[in-house]
């Protein structure tokens, strides 16, 4: 066999890549993925995301109320509204938690001149708008549901002329 062949042969079967040339890449591969995963935290992110919707849904909650306060001079009393139903013309649903947590609405039973709705944050803890550290809302605590939002009611909004 001529000498260029039996080189040639040679070098085709030297082709590709070896069994631990494989393995390392994968590895290191897999050691940036979680490196990135860990970096992300997308438990955290996700808990954020919620928590941002809370925040905007009770913003058009309390929106809803102050259109309806205007039309009656007072805001609605419990159980006029349900989260995740609609309320017209006010609002076409009144959202329901993201996750499955509760909202609670408040209002004054003796004049129905001022109300506060409160919402369990994910993150209350790390929340610069939650109360208390993330414990219940002392104004919540006061009015009875301290702990019914699924958890600690560590954020509220309010008729401006409370506080929640």
């Amino acid at each position: 066999m001529p000498k260029s062949l039996s080189k040639l042969k040679n070098r085709s079967k030297n082709r590709g890549f070896t069994m631990l040339e494989l393995l390392t890449t994968l590895a290191l591969i897999g050691i940036m993925a979680g490196v990135v995963m860990l970096s992300i935290d997308p438990v955290t992110q996700q808990q954020k995301g919620w928590d941002a919707k809370r925040k905007s849904d009770l913003g058009q909650v309390q929106r809803a109320l102050e259109m309806y306060y205007q039309d009656y001079n007072r805001y609605p009393a419990s159980g006029t509204f349900t989260f995740g139903s609609a309320w017209n013309p006010y609002i076409s649903m009144v959202p329901p938690d993201p996750h499955a947590k509760t909202y609670i609405y408040w209002v004054d039973a003796t004049n129905f001149q001022s109300y506060a709705l409160y919402a369990n944050m994910e993150r209350g803890k790390w929340d610069s708008q939650a109360c208390a550290g993330g414990l219940a809302c002392p104004n919540a605590t006061a009015r009875g549901v301290g702990n019914s939002c699924g958890g600690a009611c560590n954020y509220g909004v309010s008729s401006s002329n409370i506080i929640p």
